[in-house]
């Protein structure tokens, strides 16, 4: 969702100012300044308008059927049900029941020795994830581990190590007005 600006532009001399003013401070007129109200654009639209491509409306029969580039997984199935594979940039969230095997399912995915992963995991240590993989036979020679709830240490981490895929294991926040 974009973020909501507002400006104040003087209608005599056209100066700007972030906050309302009675008396401009380019010209000293009084009582010239309005309110603008500015929508700014999120960094996808930004980064695609910077590249040159545009959002137009499409007739749904001229749209090609060409596929999008899908990174692997390593798991068959997964690679089914997602379509092919990962659409980069896209997230995908995984639910179901406690105990129905996401967690071992993700870091099945997170063997994947093609693939640069971090998996950051908000209820187990670094230790439980060890187990299980060392369970599984995984040996997770591309595959980081974080256990952290700390969102600025997790956004620091996905930042410092660039993987390719990075895998949130339930990690739940409390929202607090």
């Amino acid at each position: 969702m974009s973020k909501i600006k507002t400006r104040y532009i003087c209608s005599n001399c056209g100066a700007t100012a972030s906050g309302w003013m009675g008396k401009c401070p380019e010209c000293g007129a009084w009582d010239t300044m309005t309110e603008e109200v500015i929508q700014a654009k999120g960094p996808a639209v930004a980064a695609r308008e910077a590249a040159g491509d545009k959002s137009i409306p499409t007739l749904l029969s001229e749209i090609s059927m060409e596929t999008e580039m899908r990174v692997e997984v390593g798991d068959p199935e997964l690679e089914r049900v997602l379509g092919g594979g990962v659409v980069p940039g896209s997230v995908i969230l995984m639910a179901g029941e406690p105990g129905a095997g996401k967690s071992t399912l993700l870091l099945q995915m997170a063997a994947n020795q093609h693939l640069k992963m971090l998996y950051i995991s908000g209820e187990e240590s670094a230790t439980q994830i060890k187990m299980r993989a060392h369970r599984l036979g995984i040996k997770g020679e591309n595959c980081h581990i974080l256990a952290e709830t700390d969102l600025y240490k997790v956004i620091s981490a996905i930042t410092e190590i660039q993987a390719g895929i990075v895998i949130i294991d339930s990690i739940q926040t409390i929202y607090s007005p």
